[in-house]
Formats: C-alpha cells, sequence, structure tokens
C-alpha cells in the first residue's frame, strides 16, 4: 500500500483543485519558476505536519522544524487572500480499513481510500487551521464541517454527525456528542463513523513514513559527528546521511547499506567504494571514497557531486516497503551520464520496495534514461509516470506526457522550453 494520488487545490502555483495520480516513479520536468516543486511540497507539507506532535489541527507551512519553508498563508496560498482555502489530500489503493458488520463485530476490509482537507488562516494569530474535508472509504461518504469551534463529521449517506474531538494535526476522531434522530442509539451511530476513525493508523503512518531531501544538502564535511544518532531518514539538508551510516558501520556486519551505496556510485561512474573510518573513541567519522582509477580521497576533496547525491542514493538504501520519497533536484551537480545512471538507482528502489518516489528534475537526460530502460523491458511503463510543468494564464499547468505502451515512444514534444534543440 502507498499513496496513489495527490489532490492539491489553491496551493503555490495550483488554483482550482486537482487530482494527480502517482505511480512508483513519477517525474516533474519543466523550466524554472513553472512550479515543478509544488505536488512534492504539498506532500512534504502533509507529512512535516504529522511529524510534528506539537500541533493540533494546524498545517505546518514553516518553522525552525519544518523540513520544507513555504512561508506564510498569503505566499503559499495561489489566491494569495486569507479569505481562500488551502486544499490538501491523497488516496489509497487496497487499503485496509475497520468496519462493524450487521452482527455488532468489528471486521477488518480491504478497499481504496481517498481523503482530503481543507485549511484556513486565522488572520490574528496567522495559523492555518482545519476547517473541513472530506473522506471515501469504499461506498462510505463522509464530510468534514467547522461550526463555531466544533469540527462535525457527517455521513452523507445516512446524514448523521458526530462531533469530533479537537484533532491531532488533521487526524479525525469522533465522539459520541450524536446529532442524529433520537430512536438512533449511540452505538447504532457510531458504527457508522468506524471506517473512518479507523483510517487514522494508516494515514498517520503514510505521512509519517514520507521522505523529503530538498535541492539544497549539507556541504562535505572533513569529519562527520554521529552523536548516538539512530536515524531512519537522511532529512531535508541530507544531515543524516553520514550518521546512519556510520551508525550500519559500528552495529552490522553485513553493512547492506554501505555495499548498496558502494555498487550505486560505481554504476554512476562516482566511485569504486566508499569507506567510514571512526577518528579514535569519538563520535567522528572520516568519509572517503574509492575512486575508478584506484585513487582514494576524502569526500570533502571531491567536489560536491557526490555529497550532494550520497544523500539521495542513501535515503533509496534505506527506503522501507511503501514509503513515499521526495526529492527535489536529485541530480544536482553531476554530470550528464551520472545523471542518466541515477534513474538506474530510483529503479531499483521501486523494483525493491513498494515505495513511492516522486522526482523534481531539471534534467532531461534522466528521463531518457527512463524511457530508453523502459524500451528495454528493464522498467515497465505501468510504474511510471511523467508530467510536464510549464506555467499558463498565472497558473502552474501539469501535463502527464504521453508515452505509447507499445514501443515506448512518446507522443508530444516535452522537451520544448527544458532542452537546446
Amino acid at each position: 500500500m502507498a499513496i496513489s494520488s495527490l489532490i492539491v487545490g489553491n496551493f503555490k502555483g495550483v488554483g482550482a483543485e486537482r487530482e494527480i495520480r502517482l505511480k512508483p516513479i513519477t517525474v516533474f520536468i519543466g523550466p524554472n519558476s513553472s512550479g515543478k516543486s509544488t505536488c512534492i511540497h504539498a506532500l512534504a507539507c502533509l507529512s512535516q505536519t504529522m511529524k510534528n506532535t506539537s500541533l493540533a489541527s494546524t498545517l505546518m507551512l514553516d518553522g525552525e522544524s519544518a523540513d520544507v519553508h513555504l512561508g506564510r498563508f498569503t505566499e503559499v496560498a495561489h489566491g494569495r487572500s486569507y479569505s481562500d482555502m488551502i486544499t490538501l489530500g491523497f488516496s489509497l489503493d487496497k487499503t485496509r480499513y475497520n468496519k462493524i458488520d450487521d452482527a455488532g463485530k468489528m471486521v477488518s476490509a480491504v478497499g481504496r481510500a481517498r481523503m482530503k482537507w481543507t485549511f484556513r488562516c486565522i488572520k490574528r494569530t496567522q495559523e492555518t487551521c482545519l476547517s473541513g474535508g472530506e473522506f471515501l472509504i469504499d461506498s462510505h461518504r463522509y464530510k468534514l464541517s467547522k461550526k463555531g469551534k466544533n469540527l462535525f463529521l457527517t455521513n452523507m449517506q445516512t446524514n448523521n454527525s458526530v462531533v469530533c474531538k479537537r484533532p491531532r494535526s488533521f487526524l479525525v476522531d469522533p465522539f459520541l456528542a450524536v446529532r442524529a434522530a433520537k430512536s438512533k442509539t449511540a452505538f447504532d451511530v457510531f458504527r457508522e463513523f468506524v471506517p473512518v476513525w479507523s483510517l487514522n493508523q494508516t494515514i498517520q503512518e503514510e505521512l509519517l513514513n514520507t521522505r523529503y531531501l530538498g535541492p539544497f544538502r549539507q556541504q562535505p564535511l572533513r569529519r562527520y559527528p554521529m552523536h548516538g544518532a539512530n536515524r531512519t531518514e537522511v532529512g531535508a539538508l541530507g544531515e543524516g546521511t553520514v550518521p546512519m551510516l556510520a551508525n550500519e558501520t559500528i552495529q552490522s556486519r553485513s553493512r547492506q547499506h554501505l555495499a548498496r551505496v558502494a555498487k550505486w556510485l560505481n554504476e554512476m561512474g562516482l566511485a569504486q567504494r566508499i569507506d567510514l573510518t571512526r577518528v579514535g573513541s569519538s563520535d567522528l567519522f572520516d568519509v572517503s571514497l574509492g575512486l575508478p582509477d584506484g585513487v582514494k580521497l576524502p569526500l570533502a576533496d571531491l567536489g560536491y557531486g557526490c555529497s550532494q547525491v550520497l544523500p539521495v542514493i542513501a535515503q533509496c538504501s534505506y527506503c522501507d516497503s511503501s514509503a513515499t520519497l521526495l526529492f527535489e533536484q536529485p541530480e544536482l551537480h553531476l554530470h550528464s551520464v551520472s545523471a542518466r545512471a541515477l534513474a538506474g538507482v530510483f529503479i531499483d528502489t521501486a523494483k525493491r520496495t513498494d515505495a513511492k518516489i516522486l522526482i523534481e528534475t531539471h534534467s532531461p537526460d534522466m528521463l531518457k534514461e527512463f524511457f530508453s530502460r523502459m524500451r528495454k523491458g528493464q522498467f515497465r511503463l505501468d510504474d511510471f509516470v511523467a508530467y510536464k510543468v510549464t506555467r499558463l494564464d498565472k497558473e502552474t499547468q501539469l501535463r502527464e506526457i504521453a508515452i505509447d505502451p507499445d514501443d515506448i515512444d512518446v507522443l508530444d514534444n516535452w522537451e520544448k522550453g527544458i532542452s537546446i534543440n
């Protein structure tokens, strides 16, 4: 199970609400300032809100602990107005949820879920707060609305409503303050809301398992402090990359991530091996790469290409099953040959896991490599989608690049405005 589509409305370059389908690998390519990062930022925004446990019904747009810094509400909302609402959401295929059967027993079911939330800014406090939402779980339809200080969740088929507890982030937790026909018992009404209530854990897991890596990464250091860290993601700046690899160096004999990273570096023509060496008994580590010509050099002496791509491939190696990986300009500072080979890293990761990988890129070479490998049968078209992103009439336009399924022939001129022809 992983996120299968993204819902965005009045967010950055996107005006009217739209749904963007996602595949195991989804690529956004286009000229500068076209809005390529909009979809990635939308999902990163939901994720960082969920990861911040101190928030209650507030969307995290910025702040010290934010992965992506979007600014104030009026800088994020496409309409630039406090009266506008932002809409964010996503859908999940083959997701598990609970319901109560006719015998009154809790049973498990598998189906499709689609959820979206709307957020409004309180001008006085500048908080971006939950104001509504919609949930579709198979045939179960619900609407979330705010009346006064309370949030009400309504079953759209029965028109019964329950008051929601003050949500954590934007998770909906209905409790039994029932506004329904008096002939209905509390249990009879509550059973109608079990599907959406049971989906909370799945929503939380999906967003906590979303990893964002931004376009600006940590500079290469002479020595890297570990600080006893046992991280699960490289971080928005890639700052956790070396601590994660160093932790494996200390705790694991097999060192599968180091081996996989070295393999990918070799395939990209950047290095044949990567070595992490502890400095005495300190928490400092030296990082060096063995180059194709046999010379071994510190990472800090190799310019920016290797240090900038290392967090990308490390995050791919550590990718959990059904995770969602968000990358902005993963090919940054890479030669075009290495950028093409980076496509192979993403393909390997998608085939090894059930992850969704979203890529915002400036590299036509990397996109062409995806096409090439599909033609060679190394990768399926069903697992790939690419969007040409442009700006028209003051809005971001996303157009799915048409590909002939028979011969993987690209049917439109997606390179216009990107490549020099």
